[in-house]
């Protein structure tokens, strides 16, 4: 965002930066990591359609925490009718007690932010040599659907790659899960370093 504005930035290194809405990246995130736990992903994809879309969505439209309380219960019974013998996280994730939970996660000005920033625009005024690094076992920030909207734009300047097996902290993993994060000794990978020490030292 600062170099969209600012010229004198030399150079961009990101790290699993977004290229879609905060919205997109949450809606991705859920699905992606409820899967890796091995749910069923028709009860997933119900999950996202009857009660998490909708309750994002209410962030947008009410400003009101009682009726928007209300609300993200209401999409949570729904889809507990709908899918009554669904996996217990999403139960739970649905349920009428962890609505305000849900509620108070996202309702600040960052969260709102987040949710309603579409970044490309960004990243297409950017002019500074860029390198955009992406974890495939990134279950946050999907990699593929981040780096495919950076190789679009055909920007020279944009280099985009996608690191085997790296999570979103850019740790060596296995499977990518957050429980895994806190199980690597590894605080970020050698290969993460060099790449980004070449990338420097390529603008000098």
């Amino acid at each position: 965002m600062v170099a969209s504005r600012n010229k004198k930035v030399s150079f961009i290194i990101t790290l699993a930066g977004p290229s879609v809405s905060g919205e997109k990246i949450l809606i991705q995130q859920n699905k992606e990591i409820f899967i890796n736990q091995k749910i069923d992903s028709a009860e997933v994809a119900g999950y996202l359609d009857v009660f998490f879309k909708p309750s994002l969505a209410v962030f947008q439209s009410e400003t009101d925490s009682t009726t928007a309380v209300s609300a993200i219960i209401k999409n949570g019974q729904e889809f507990r009718q709908k899918y009554p013998k669904a996996n217990f996280d999403l139960r739970v994730s649905s349920a009428e007690k962890t609505a305000p939970i849900f509620y108070k996660q996202i309702n600040n000005p960052w969260f709102r932010y987040f949710i309603l920033t579409d970044p490309l625009p960004y990243w297409q005024k950017i002019t500074c040599n860029t390198l955009a690094l992406f974890g495939s076992l990134d279950l946050q920030v999907n990699p593929q659907i981040n780096a495919n909207e950076l190789v679009k734009l055909q920007k020279s300047n944009i280099e985009t790659q996608i690191l085997p097996n790296h999570n979103h902290l850019f740790q060596t993993a296995k499977n990518g899960s957050i429980n895994e994060y806190f199980l690597i000794k590894e605080d970020i990978s050698d290969l993460t370093l060099q790449k980004i020490l070449n990338f420097i030292k390529s603008q000098q």
